[in-house]
């Protein structure tokens, strides 16, 4: 009897779950964690790209599953230290990800109904899709190369925040959000060189639609 009213209440609660479809776009501010003392490494500016979906079996607790494209990289110059110091006077990484979140997220009501707060965390995947490095020499030439042989998988944890504002009763929701991703992947795990990590800052606004209202 007990797991007939389980299941029945479990086939109510999917029954009743909201789902939500959205996409959304803003910018990053990328950079490294200097785990090598041969460079200062300083943010860079991105763009971020992509489509969600949210399923809520509650009206305030529920999964977001998340696919974007996503910049990342750093602006690198060489301290005192470096054997490039007085060499290389700069080096600017780009780095481009295909980028997979599943994050656990809260949706609770600072307005009835007009204005709701969000926060969210869970895991990422970043695919590496291109990587180029752009480098300026302290004689004035530049050069530019292909990273592509970077670590393939960056995976991490992100987390963060933001408000929806509800469009009547049609469904439709607009949002600002902002994140915070560290990853845990060395990107160059071939080289001893240095050790740096991908860190990125994100604000991002988009729209969603439920399906079920």
């Amino acid at each position: 009897m007990k797991k007939i009213v389980t299941l029945v209440l479990f086939g109510a609660t999917l029954a009743s779950a909201q789902i939500t479809v959205g996409g959304k776009a803003g910018l990053n501010s990328a950079g490294f964690t200097s785990g090598s003392g041969e460079y200062i490494v300083s943010d860079q500016f991105g763009v971020n790209a992509g489509g969600f979906l949210v399923y809520e079996p509650t009206p305030i607790y529920g999964a977001v599953l998340e696919g974007s494209y996503t910049q990342k990289g750093a602006l690198l110059r060489p301290n005192s230290g470096s054997a490039s110091f007085g060499v290389l006077d700069k080096s600017e990484w780009t780095l481009e990800y295909f980028e997979v979140a599943l994050t656990a997220r809260a949706k609770l009501p600072v307005v009835e109904e007009k204005l709701f707060a969000l926060a969210f965390a869970g895991p990422t995947l970043g695919l590496l899709v291109d990587g180029v490095r752009n480098d300026e020499y302290a004689d004035g030439s530049e050069s530019e190369s292909s990273i592509k042989h970077l670590t393939s998988a960056d995976w991490g944890l992100t987390l963060g925040g933001g408000l929806s504002i509800p469009a009547a009763q049609s469904g439709v929701e607009f949002f600002v959000v902002g994140g915070y991703t560290y990853a845990f992947a060395d990107i160059d795990d071939e080289s001893v060189a240095y050790d740096f990590r991908n860190v990125v800052f994100n604000v991002s606004a988009g729209v969603s639609y439920s399906l079920r209202r």
